[in-house]
């Protein structure tokens, strides 16, 4: 149910990143394409391997069924920051534990974390942006990111 994928994100060596996409993306679509990937988690062993960071999609349709993967923009690279323009940025970023009860920060961002009308990837009413530009997705509006 899970790739393990090593994600290029600018550091010296790939991410290994377990991730819950493999029935709703196929391989050859995945493979090679630039994402948006959260890295500020806590490692965690998921099927055997660790998992060091979070590949993030939109999902919507009936259950869920339906999974897009966001788009950074043509000008992104790998470790460019996504941003929120009225946030400032300050390094070092905190690793984020996730807590099987929801009492902790990751909880408390991901209901801001949504699409628009326009298929824009927001935090809240305000844009995830890299270098200035939009991050989007194909088709999915107004849907929960995660």
């Amino acid at each position: 149910k899970l790739f393990c994928e090593e994600v290029d994100v600018g550091e010296e060596q790939p991410r290994t990143i377990a991730s819950g996409l493999r029935e709703h993306i196929k391989q050859e679509d995945f493979e090679g394409r630039m994402v948006m990937v959260v890295l500020n988690l806590q490692p965690r062993k998921l099927a055997g391997f660790p998992s060091n960071g979070m590949v993030m999609a939109a999902k919507g349709g009936e259950n869920d069924s339906i999974v897009e993967l966001i788009t950074p923009p043509a000008s992104a690279k790998p470790g460019d920051r996504v941003k929120v323009a009225s946030l400032e940025t300050y390094a070092p970023v905190p690793k984020i534990k996730i807590k099987s009860n929801g009492n902790d920060q990751w909880s408390q961002v991901v209901p801001q974390l949504k699409t628009n009308d326009d298929c824009v990837c927001m935090f809240g009413d305000e844009p995830l942006l890299v270098n200035g530009e939009q991050l989007t997705v194909a088709t999915l509006k107004n849907v929960q990111l995660s």
